[in-house]
């Protein structure tokens, strides 16, 4: 097998068992969920977690194709790639601050879910964590076993915390929490690969 078929059959790998661990994962906790918090309580959570979802599509930008690319593009040259890095972080941050504005807006705007005002601020939390993932980078650079690495991590840790927080429906806020632990988890372990590489400006 040459090296680019090898390349190409780990990055295939690392892209199924991060789907895994992205879509599985989480799939388990629905029965525990539904059980501990209730059918409706639970719809509330479902509806918060597709809210962090939108965000992160927002805050994306489609930086995960053309952060991407330009990184491709530059994989040999570290100082262009600190710039790119720069650029797209400081642009991740800057769409951050109208989607936490967005957010508050509605929380306040929005008397039917008053009551849950504590769990919709705390999902802050994990479009933070998500939107600082370097994850355009490592698939720049072909580094996908690393994107691997925190995305399992990050999965598993929400799964441990989930269970091991919540057993009661008035828990319901510590799943946003541990949803946002996990994706500041794997911000920092992403970001700190980086540092490593030597790839940080």
């Amino acid at each position: 097998m040459t090296h680019s078929a090898r390349s190409l059959f780990s990055n295939a790998s690392a892209l199924f068992v991060i789907q895994i661990a992205n879509y599985i994962l989480p799939f388990l906790l629905i029965p525990y969920l539904t059980r501990v918090l209730g059918v409706s309580l639970y719809g509330v959570v479902a509806f918060g977690l597709a809210i962090v979802q939108i965000a992160c599509i927002i805050t994306d930008y489609g930086f995960s194709l053309s952060a991407t690319y330009k990184i491709a593009k530059q994989s040999e040259d570290k100082p262009a790639l600190r710039k790119i890095i720069s650029a797209v972080m400081l642009c991740k941050v800057g769409i951050l601050i109208p989607v936490i504005t967005l957010l508050g807006l509605f929380i306040f705007a929005q008397d039917k879910y008053a009551e849950y005002q504590l769990f919709l601020w705390l999902l802050l939390l994990p479009i933070i964590g998500q939107t600082l993932q370097p994850i355009w980078f490592f698939q720049g650079i072909e580094r996908m076993a690393f994107i691997t690495l925190y995305t399992v991590l990050s999965r598993t840790l929400y799964l441990g915390l989930v269970i091991w927080w919540v057993s009661v429906p008035a828990d319901h806020y510590w799943v946003a929490v541990a949803n946002g632990v996990g994706s500041i988890v794997a911000a920092v372990i992403g970001i700190g690969m980086m540092l490593r590489l030597g790839y940080w400006p």
